[in-house]
């Protein structure tokens, strides 16, 4: 017997995107679109209604444009935190990612709407937060890299092993497929992934929250440091 399809809400007002992504979740059999709201009230409405496996919505929608697709998911979480939640995004903004995942719960994807382009990228998403696990946008990862210099390392107690592991960890991967990426065995992720959960300050003691937690650290690890004044 086939698993049930992922059963989805989407929250999109650009109709063009909507088309879009209706006809791309009509062509997969494991995905089914149950519904799909341009605002944020409606779209509560309808993961009220529905109670699907997974929402995705657009971070800036109806009535103000700025952060509706948050604020959305944080309503209807506050009643079923087990929903997955991916959040579209034109930008990678740290503190919108820190808003969305700080909260430690289950299933959570951040992805900026280029990955609409390619299929496989915002389905990979879905299956992986349907799942539980948390899939971060690379291009999010990558600018705060980017933008780390001159910053103190709140990484250095790693050792590089890992700190390849933890990369990975916020890029959303499970420990299955970091060690396929990195051709190690999976319970020397699991070694590494325990190490680096005693390294780091991270607080709860529950192993999923611990593994959202330690992609956030690793994100602010990468954020740039803030200007002092005198």
């Amino acid at each position: 017997m086939l698993p049930a399809p992922i059963r989805i809400v989407l929250g999109e007002d650009n109709p063009i995107i909507t088309r879009g992504l209706t006809d791309l979740f009509g062509e997969i059999p494991e995905i089914d679109l149950v519904d799909s709201a341009p605002d944020r009230d409606s779209l509560i409405a309808a993961v009220t209604r529905h109670a699907p496996d997974v929402v995705v919505t657009d971070l800036r929608m109806p009535p103000t444009q700025t952060d509706e697709g948050l604020q959305a998911i944080r309503r209807v979480r506050a009643h079923h935190p087990e929903m997955g939640a991916v959040l579209l995004s034109q930008f990678a903004d740290p503190a919108v990612a820190d808003a969305l995942l700080s909260t430690g719960e289950r299933g959570t994807g951040y992805l900026l709407k280029d990955r609409i382009g390619d299929p496989r990228e915002i389905v990979s998403a879905i299956r992986l937060v349907a799942s539980g696990g948390t899939a971060i946008d690379p291009t999010l990862v990558q600018a705060l890299m980017q933008r780390a210099l001159g910053k103190e390392d709140p990484l250095a107690p790693l050792t590089r092993s890992e700190r390849d592991v933890l990369r990975l960890v916020a890029h959303g991967l499970s420990n299955d497929g970091i060690a396929d990426r990195l051709s190690i065995g999976v319970s020397a992720v699991e070694k590494h992934v325990s190490s680096i959960f005693r390294k780091l300050p991270l607080d709860g003691d529950e192993p999923t929250n611990r593994r959202v937690r330690a992609a956030l650290f690793y994100l602010d690890s990468c954020a740039p440091a803030q200007p002092t004044t005198t």
